[in-house]
């Protein structure tokens, strides 16, 4: 799905990867405020969603509940490799916050080690804390790293520069050279995103039933409205 995303960044129009979680719509508006929430914050990539209905045709959406799309991390990637930028996605963990900023990945899972996401594993094993991140500056949220070569560096800041503009960041930046900032071992630079998924944390945090899909499929950028 990286290699389909078809995004570009001066015309802002194109494919980006999505997640899809399913509501019931009896909970829709508390779901709303849970992502409001996160989505006014620095922990997600990007504050666009779209609502699919019951009747959407690329989805399927039970009667009663409403699926709501956010953007996959992965969209970075797929970014990168757009603009030229060999991009290996490596693992996906939890980042623990401490005063509002970012401390340590506590947890991390290997993609290639495991055939189920690892933003789900951490989900299923209730182990976010980032409404509390929010309102606190303290706690666990979703992130996970890529790895680029050595020699795009230069590159990748002006990628990553210009998607912020357009609305997509979620890079986690931190005073902390050895932990979080671009390091140089064997040609390779790591790269730490903040998951598009800790929406859905938040929601499972309130105790509202909620199913997510992580990486799901693509949409259009254009069809992704701000809220």
């Amino acid at each position: 799905m990286i290699y389909s995303t078809s995004f570009d960044l001066h015309t802002r129009k194109g494919n980006v990867v999505v997640n899809i979680s399913i509501v019931d719509l009896d909970d829709f508006d508390r779901v709303m405020d849970c992502i409001e929430e996160v989505n006014n914050s620095v922990y997600t990539i990007s504050s666009r969603i779209n609502l699919i209905e019951e009747s959407h045709a690329d989805v399927r959406i039970p009667k009663g509940t409403i699926g709501i799309a956010t953007m996959c991390s992965i969209t970075i990637d797929g970014i990168l490799l757009k603009n030229g930028i060999p991009v290996n996605i490596k693992y996906g963990g939890l980042v623990e916050i401490r005063g509002g900023k970012p401390h340590a990945f506590t947890d991390v899972i290997a993609y290639r080690a495991t055939s189920i996401d690892p933003m789900k594993i951490f989900m299923s094993r209730k182990m976010t804390t980032v409404t509390q991140t929010i309102r606190e500056g303290r706690g666990e949220v979703l992130a996970n790293i890529r790895e680029i070569p050595y020699s795009a560096k230069s590159n990748m800041e002006e990628v990553l520069t210009a998607a912020e503009l357009v609305g997509i960041g979620g890079l986690i930046k931190s005073d902390d050279k050895e932990i979080f900032l671009h390091q140089r071992k064997s040609g390779r630079i790591k790269i730490p995103v903040y998951a598009g998924i800790n929406t859905s944390a938040a929601v499972d945090e309130a105790g509202i039933p909620i199913t997510t899909y992580p990486v799901s499929q693509l949409m259009k950028f254009e069809d992704m409205k701000q809220i």
